[in-house]
């Protein structure tokens, strides 16, 4: 009984919020749909928003909070040891951006659904296999060998076909094609925020490393080392600032409201 009255109470509040909202319109308040959002504006305060590291960790002082975070909308700062007698490092960033896809049921299928919209040089292809291993469209992965394949687009190259085998259980296969591009910049510690490079970098996976050098621009002396893993890379994924409008609303708000209560008072 509890939960009834507060959800009558809930419906009643919100009733009366949505009603005084259609009568301030029909008293000459402002008309909603008169109101345009400056798209632009809000992406690009989106995209400085992004550039701002959300409490990025020091060794021995600010813990780092991200040692399992995997996808980041806000530039990230990693827990890269310092390497002995670096005095700067070069942070690079193998971005790997959405690519081009399509889906056929050969797995030696050639790319032509693609090739076209391919750029020259150097692309990487990702092979998996799509599957109803339980009545319901799931998709598995094909096995272990299946790792990445690069290969090269040159002008006036028909579009190759890769030796790859069924996969059991398949019933389609998904070919993903992207091309890596590389981003680069030094900081005086392996820890440093990704901010000089983060504005550039695509939307998708990202495979960052990071070297200890004698100098600015000098000799390589080691790749550091990522403190949660102890490898030399961190893989992540750099996901999207706000950049809408996605869709366009068939009613605004307060129209969307007196419509739910109507529909509320006939049930």
């Amino acid at each position: 009984m509890k939960c009834l009255e507060c959800s009558r109470l809930c419906v009643a509040a919100l009733g009366a919020a949505v009603l005084s909202l259609g009568l301030a319109r029909s008293q000459g308040g402002p008309d909603t749909k008169a109101l345009r959002f400056d798209r632009a504006a809000l992406h690009a305060q989106a995209v400085e928003e992004s550039l701002k590291p959300i409490r990025p960790g020091v060794p021995g002082k600010t813990p780092f909070w991200n040692r399992r975070a995997q996808m980041f909308l806000y530039v990230p700062a990693f827990e890269f040891e310092p390497v002995r007698g670096a005095r700067i490092y070069r942070f690079t960033a193998m971005a790997y951006g959405p690519g081009w896809s399509f889906e056929a049921k050969d797995p030696k299928a050639t790319l032509e659904p693609i090739w076209k919209h391919l750029p020259d040089g150097l692309l990487e292809l990702q092979f998996s296999a799509i599957g109803l291993p339980r009545g319901d469209a799931l998709r598995i992965h094909g096995p272990a060998e299946y790792k990445p394949l690069t290969f090269e687009k040159k002008p006036g190259m028909a579009p190759p076909s890769f030796d790859l085998a069924p996969v059991k259980g398949a019933t389609a296969y998904r070919f993903t094609v992207r091309q890596p591009k590389t981003f680069v910049f030094e900081a005086e510690h392996p820890w440093a925020p990704l901010t000089p490079i983060w504005k550039d970098l695509p939307v998708g996976k990202v495979v960052l490393t990071v070297e200890g050098l004698e100098s600015k621009g000098g000799k390589r002396l080691s790749y550091a080392t990522y403190a949660p893993n102890g490898r030399q890379a961190v893989v992540f994924e750099r996901k999207a600032v706000f950049n809408g409008p996605y869709h366009e609303p068939a009613y605004d708000y307060i129209d969307a409201g007196e419509r739910w209560l109507r529909w509320l008072a006939d049930v």
